[in-house]
């Protein structure tokens, strides 16, 4: 069996119903959220028969319009992965998993943290699950219901139980679509109107947007969305315990989306000026963002402390390194795609804002750039806390090891990244900056305070 351990996933999802290009529509709104995934992509559609398509690489490069056309149905769900095991370039774990003799289909954003509940209804149904991963079992558990007689809704509320950690899934079934969260909704769902009728859901309200989808709204922790002849109508399934993961604020969200009833790319700003208030840097500097990000948060900094905000380094492409499978990779990946610009940086004391250091490969490479660049000080200041836990809800952090900031101090830190200075917005000061109450968020990888199980990862970590 591949185990959750082994196949960790941070994607997206997507689904229409009611158009007659529903396949078209899911492609449009999953190349608006390539960012939270680039290995693999795949679509389903139902209408009388099903049909579906998955391919290794990006949206752009994935569906030619000859396969749009034999996508027919006017339902839909389409799905965006990256993994981080050898399974990443494996077509047999690309979502959507779909059972055509059910004719029905599911795409998971998320992942579980705890499988043996699963596992034991499984084993216990005689349902083989040697090659399913986490997304693959939860599509068995709902099947299983739905050949027991269960409807899609009822199956899916039967599931809930087994289903420990982040899940914020779409499915297709009985000429319905569905989506439904976790209770503490810790991956962000929304949906939306479409113009001249139907419904749209998405990982991110921006997917929504590229389709001009109106009356938008999140789809809530512990909900279900049931969209079919009747229009859109939504079902408390579990007691919901808000618990956003705030990663999605600091990094993995795009900027123009909305989140907690705010456009992202304001909430980073709003990270920034705490971040000058708490970490500043005194003298004259000039403010430059690790783009794209880190844009918003630079300019909340300069803003409050003064400092010139500068584009002082240009970024070459969209793909991200936070998500490339290995060390190796993800170094290679900084030189070829930021560029920094000594027409700008040479002999300025220079404030490098990111959003978050993980692993620190970004900004080690990046930091001996800026000196080769001609900057005469590099002082970094990261708009989140330092990260000092591994998620285990879908978010590429395998290891405790690998995170830069676990066993070190901060000036440990700042000498291995090779900067002049180093500093951190406060835990209180980011939860502060997004306007919500404190107690609505998931800060586990930064506090260590897990609001879902993780059953036996917790003997992964250390505190």
């Amino acid at each position: 069996m591949t185990t959750t351990s082994q196949l960790t996933e941070k994607c997206a999802v997507a689904g229409v119903w009611g158009s007659a290009v529903a396949a078209e529509k899911t492609r449009d709104m999953l190349e608006a959220l390539q960012h939270r995934g680039q290995d693999a992509t795949g679509v389903v559609t139902l209408n009388g028969g099903m049909s579906r398509y998955v391919e290794l690489g990006l949206v752009a490069d994935a569906y030619p319009q000859a396969v749009l056309e034999e996508l027919v149905g006017d339902i839909a769900i389409g799905h965006n992965r990256y993994a981080t095991s050898s399974h990443a370039h494996d077509l047999e774990h690309v979502q959507p998993f779909a059972d055509e003799d059910a004719q029905w289909a599911l795409a998971h954003n998320g992942n579980l943290s705890v499988t043996k509940p699963l596992v034991e209804f499984l084993n216990e149904k005689n349902v083989a699950i040697d090659d399913l991963n986490d997304s693959g079992m939860m599509h068995a558990a709902i099947g299983w219901y739905l050949r027991a007689g269960s409807s899609m809704e009822d199956a899916v509320a039967k599931s809930y139980p087994l289903f420990v950690g982040a899940f914020s899934c779409v499915a297709i079934c009985e000429g319905k679509l569905l989506a439904f969260r976790d209770g503490h909704g810790i991956r962000p769902l929304s949906y939306g109107k479409l113009p001249g009728g139907g419904y749209a859901v998405a990982s991110e309200t921006r997917a929504l947007d590229a389709l001009g989808a109106v009356e938008q709204a999140d789809i809530g922790p512990g909900e279900l969305l049931v969209v079919d002849e009747n229009g859109a109508r939504t079902v408390a399934i579990v007691e919901p315990t808000p618990k956003l993961d705030i990663f999605e604020l600091v990094y993995f969200a795009r900027g123009d989306s909305r989140l907690c009833g705010r456009v992202v790319e304001d909430i980073r700003r709003d990270f920034g000026a705490q971040l000058a208030r708490e970490c500043p840097v005194e003298g004259e500097a000039i403010v430059v963002p690790v783009p794209r990000s880190a844009v918003s948060a630079a300019e909340g900094y300069a803003q409050v402390s003064g400092h010139v905000y500068a584009d002082g380094i240009e970024r070459a492409n969209r793909l991200r390194t936070f998500i490339r499978p290995d060390q190796e990779s993800r170094k290679m990946a900084v030189r070829q795609k930021l560029i920094p610009k000594p027409e700008v940086l040479g002999g300025k004391r220079v404030v490098l804002i990111e959003d978050s250091i993980v692993r620190g490969t970004t900004l080690g490479v990046l930091v001996a750039m800026l000196r080769e660049a001609g900057a005469s000080e590099v002082h970094v200041r990261i708009s989140s806390p330092p990260v000092l836990y591994p998620n285990f809800y879908g978010i590429n952090m395998p290891s405790q090891s690998e995170l830069i900031a676990h066993g070190r101090t901060v000036n440990d830190v700042c000498e291995k990244i090779g900067a002049d200075s180093l500093g951190y917005l406060s835990v209180e000061g980011m939860l502060q900056a997004t306007g919500q109450p404190a107690d609505t968020f998931d800060t586990s990888v930064f506090t260590g305070e897990y609001p879902i199980d993780i059953g036996d990862h917790q003997n992964e970590i250390t505190r």
